[in-house]
């Protein structure tokens, strides 16, 4: 009796911690249309452009670095140009999550340190929103 009460204690505690463990929140995709470029560009999408954007949410704050998605569907089609650029962030927990994106270009940029060099990209450089 005491290793049945012992087996079905463990399996308790552990459907507990399992619960836990298999908490998943979904992603958040922000995708961002620019003028069309290619990876051989003069301006490379690459190295040249940085996009980031700050998600927050109860005094939490990440720094997300964006990338250049080609045409959005690049994995699939091999595609080297398009006008997409994409931000991926998986939050850790649920919630409403307030975001500010910062998208510059500049020679390099992607591998500057300082936030306020290069040329701000509109319309999305300062954008806000939940």
């Amino acid at each position: 009796m005491k290793e049945v009460f012992v087996g079905v204690l463990l399996l308790y505690v552990l459907t507990l911690h399992s619960q836990d463990l298999h908490v998943q929140y979904e992603a958040i995709t922000m995708d961002f249309e620019l003028e069309e470029t290619a990876e051989t560009a003069k301006e490379n999408p690459f190295s040249d452009y940085r996009l980031q954007v700050l998600f927050s949410h109860d005094g939490r704050e990440y720094n997300v670095p964006g990338f250049y998605a080609a045409d959005g569907d690049a994995a699939n089609t091999s595609a080297d140009h398009g006008s997409t650029w994409r931000v991926i962030f998986s939050p850790p927990n649920a919630g409403k999550w307030d975001y500010k994106v910062s998208f510059q270009k500049g020679q390099n940029m992607a591998m500057e340190e300082d936030p306020y060099l290069g040329e701000a990209i509109a319309p999305h450089h300062g954008k806000k929103g939940s």
